[in-house]
């Protein structure tokens, strides 16, 4: 039989439980209500009232973000009440501040490789200690379509690394690669999964897709836009005059006004670059 101080003792270590637990659930309570009306308070008010009670701060949110928008900004898969996704419009601008790529048709001056495309792109590195990268930022996925990116690139490398194994098992099921345009449905499909899936982000990346032909241009989302002129660009282009090259008569050589483009721009950025990477498919 268990003695009367053993008995007492667990009754008051139970009570203690039952006092924890009550306190963890007001802890939870008050915090959640802070946190739904923080939106909506004065700077700081909700932050005062959470250190009353003795409970951390919330996190600070960044001043480009409204305060409307503040309670479904840190969600992958909330619409805010404009309908939009706001991770996912970020994940755009991040992709937005990469280095930039020009993907041109080479119809001027040649007649005989109307149907060819270049990539243009330049090797940026992070200081002047380092060289080139181990890994070439325009990939061959198959022998008649590339693909490069705007962005962060090891997302750049998950998306390559499924993008290929998929490419592979078909060609082996069927002894051929698939068309440009379900390679770039594929390459759409994998960005959108990374806005659908809890506990991962969009993944920060532009593609361009360039083969056949044709070329297309993929967003973070998963929008895939075929392109009708005669280039296309993507990434940081605020220091660049990517203007429209719309008169045939004036139109410079595509080559070297991509190539000047590009210089002008990573100047801008006061990027640090070695080469400018070029493939013609």
């Amino acid at each position: 039989m268990m003695s009367s101080s053993m008995m007492s003792s667990n009754r008051g270590a139970a009570r203690g439980l039952r006092k924890l637990f009550l306190l963890l659930l007001i802890t939870i309570s008050v915090t959640n209500i802070v946190t739904n009306m923080a939106p909506n308070m004065a700077p700081n008010t909700a932050n005062n009232i959470l250190l009353v009670y003795g409970m951390p701060s919330l996190p600070a949110h960044s001043s480009r973000t409204t305060s409307k928008d503040y309670p479904y900004s840190f969600s992958l898969s909330t619409f805010n009440p404009e309908g939009r996704l706001i991770q996912v419009e970020l994940a755009d601008k991040a992709a937005d501040k990469g280095t930039p790529v020009v993907a041109f048709r080479n119809n001027n001056n040649n007649n005989d490789n109307n149907n060819t495309i270049t990539l243009m792109t330049p090797v940026e590195l992070p200081s002047n200690l380092t060289i080139a990268p181990l890994y070439n930022k325009i990939f061959t996925l198959t022998p008649t379509v590339s693909m490069t990116y705007a962005g962060i690139p090891g997302d750049y490398r998950l998306l390559t690394r499924s993008v290929v194994l998929t490419l592979e098992g078909f060609r082996k099921r069927f002894a051929t690669y698939p068309p440009i345009n379900d390679i770039a449905l594929e390459v759409a499909k994998v960005l959108q999964k990374y806005t659908t899936m809890a506990g991962v982000r969009p993944l920060g990346l532009k593609i361009i897709l360039v083969g056949e032909g044709r070329m297309f241009r993929v967003s973070a989302a998963g929008d895939v836009l075929e392109a009708k002129s005669d280039y296309l660009v993507i990434g940081d282009t605020s220091g660049g005059n990517f203007s429209p090259l719309d008169d045939e008569e004036s139109r410079p050589d595509m080559r070297e006004w991509a190539e000047s483009m590009l210089k002008e721009a990573m100047e801008k950025r006061n990027g640090i670059y070695n080469t400018i990477e070029i493939k013609q498919v």
